[in-house]
């Protein structure tokens, strides 16, 4: 397990924070389960990349950012094709860094699985219910090209690409949640004309932050603490969801309410959770009784009870 030190030091340093299995063709078979493998910490030690590049786009400030991601993986592992996870920071769309996965990918690694930390762009204008909206849709944009990278790289980096999930903390929940859930043009257009002008205009659904020519699909969605503007935007054809949240979260509410102080209203994981049940679709929710916004990142078991979820859908 991750050591206490190290999840608290990373705890302190935190603000405020698409279909189901792809059938890409030319994919690698997944590996034969080892005994105990993807279900418990089998690995000593796990490797760990920095800075791999996956593509590039104009934040909402006019600036070119460049995106890579941090590469965790088991140590002297003969594995080559492996359930990769996307993780994506929290910080409110304004602030925070690719190293919060620190908290939770050496847990996953350990166990088997191969984890993407990504960046993405962030909020460099004034900060409005307009530009935080938009920056939902540049963050998803930005992970789904960098989940593209990773399938079109998925033999160097021993990916099993029917087995992909994307999620994150906060703002990073919600950027996997809408890379999910808001793929329907007329979503979009409900939301509010100028967020549909602004999709059509950087790329549309898929966005254009490199890596086009391959699908972005993915199998499930982790979401810590995270929310969308409307439950029922997920659809029974849409990724799997396993959540955690504490229901006394007072930056984004565990059922409905304004979100970090930002003129948002959305809808937490309590009314994504019970939405998914009445579709009928593969869902958990992890609720942590009294926990406030770093619930997830500090609830003893929770990772252990996504790793089961996951492994559980292998």
């Amino acid at each position: 397990m991750i050591k206490q030190s190290m999840l608290w030091a990373m705890i302190f340093s935190l603000s405020w924070v698409s279909c189901s299995s792809d059938d890409d063709s030319g994919a690698d078979m997944p590996d034969p389960i080892e005994p105990d493998r993807y279900s418990t910490e089998v690995f000593d030690n796990y490797d760990l990349t920095r800075g791999i590049p996956y593509g590039q786009n104009t934040t909402q400030g006019g600036t070119v950012q460049e995106l890579g991601f941090d590469f965790y993986e088991p140590a002297d592992d003969n594995a080559t094709s492996r359930p990769l996870l996307v993780y994506a920071f929290g910080g409110g769309f304004v602030t925070g860094n690719k190293g919060e996965a620190l908290i939770t990918a050496p847990f996953f690694a350990q166990s088997g699985y191969v984890v993407a930390a990504i960046d993405y762009r962030l909020i460099d204008i004034e900060d409005t219910p307009t530009s935080r909206i938009r920056a939902v849709y540049d963050a998803a944009s930005d992970m789904k090209a960098a989940v593209r990278f990773l399938k079109q790289n998925h033999e160097q980096y021993g990916i099993d690409t029917t087995n992909i999930y994307v999620g994150g903390f906060s703002a990073g929940a919600f950027t996997a949640l809408q890379f999910a859930y808001l793929n329907d043009i007329e979503d979009i257009a409900s939301i509010s004309p100028d967020l549909l002008a602004y999709v059509e205009a950087r790329g549309g659904i898929a966005g254009n932050s490199g890596n086009p020519g391959t699908s972005s699909a993915v199998k499930g969605v982790f979401n810590f603490a995270g929310a969308m503007l409307q439950a029922d935007f997920i659809d029974l054809d849409e990724p799997i969801l396993f959540s955690v949240h504490g229901t006394d979260d007072d930056v984004v509410p565990f059922n409905i309410g304004e979100a970090d102080n930002s003129g948002v209203t959305t809808q937490g994981s309590n009314l994504l959770h019970n939405y998914a049940n009445a579709i009928g679709l593969t869902n958990q929710l992890v609720a942590v009784e009294g926990g406030g916004h770093s619930a997830p990142l500090t609830c003893p078991d929770c990772l252990i009870e996504m790793r089961s979820f996951i492994f559980g859908q292998l």
